[in-house]
């Protein structure tokens, strides 16, 4: 006959045990606080250390910022030097140009009036063979500096090339370009010049909208105003022409009764 054995529960150091081994409700207390303790601290690193990454991270975005704020600097500095002439520190002919198609471009949308003066200091050629190339860049500076003065704020002026200079005006019809260049003439040929005096001749031309023909361009403002300024010089010197004045009405082709003979073409000697 097979004996049943009732299961009872194990007693101390059934399992191997020695009797009273186990935990003590104290000590299991002291282990939970234990590992509570220690669960903030870990978050608490791990927060720091991503503050800390963080704040590199912000500090890296502002030397990024920084380094581009500096190259824009450069960047704006290096387009101011490529439109700069060197000698005088006036807007180059580049800058001229690229100014009068958006003053053109401008003019012709909203109906504005434009105009252009271009000067050219006379004889100096012979000034330069005669006294220097150093005096002639010291005139050459001097002459900048007067045109500049006579000049608005927001006027154009450059050196368009040699003893050549031209302002572009916006927003200035005839009577104040041709106002503007006679008081150039005039303050050159009042100044007290070291050496010889020093006068320019004076070519203006203004934009005419009720004459536009839709093949004009830009260039043909310039243009009127060079033809005019070519005849200030065959006609004496130290004067202003209007294109107007020699029928060249801006952008109307052809300028004139003599128009096929270009007043560049005669021999005007040293200029």
């Amino acid at each position: 006959m097979v004996s049943v054995e009732s299961k009872q529960s194990p007693g101390p150091g059934a399992t191997g045990d020695a009797p009273g081994s186990g935990p003590s409700p104290v000590e299991s207390a002291a282990a939970l606080a234990r590992l509570s303790a220690a669960a903030p601290a870990a978050v608490l690193d791990e927060i720091h250390q991503l503050r800390t990454k963080l704040e590199e991270a912000y500090a890296t975005i502002d030397d990024l910022r920084a380094s581009r704020t500096d190259m824009e600097e450069d960047l704006h500095q290096l387009k101011r030097i490529a439109s700069m002439d060197e000698l005088t520190g006036l807007w180059n002919r580049r800058f001229l140009v690229d100014s009068l198609d958006v003053s053109y471009s401008f003019a012709l949308r909203h109906r504005l009036a434009l105009s252009i003066v271009l000067l050219d200091v006379d004889y100096f050629k012979a000034f330069n063979d005669g006294y220097g190339h150093q005096a002639g860049d010291g005139v050459l500076r001097e002459v900048a500096s007067i045109v500049l003065n006579c000049a608005r704020n927001h006027d154009v002026v450059a050196r368009y090339g040699g003893e050549e200079f031209a302002v572009l005006l916006p927003g200035t019809g005839r009577d104040g370009a041709v106002a503007m260049a006679d008081r150039v003439r005039r303050a050159l040929e009042a100044r007290q010049w070291n050496l010889r005096a020093i006068t320019a001749s004076f070519g203006v031309a203004t934009l005419r909208h009720c004459e536009i023909e839709e093949a004009a361009t830009a260039a043909d403002l310039v243009e009127a105003a060079d033809l005019a300024m070519y005849h200030s010089k065959r006609h004496g010197r130290n004067r202003v022409t209007h294109a107007e004045d020699v029928g060249c009405v801006v952008f109307m082709q052809p300028c004139g009764p003599d128009a096929a003979a270009d007043p560049r073409d005669s021999r005007l000697g040293d200029h």
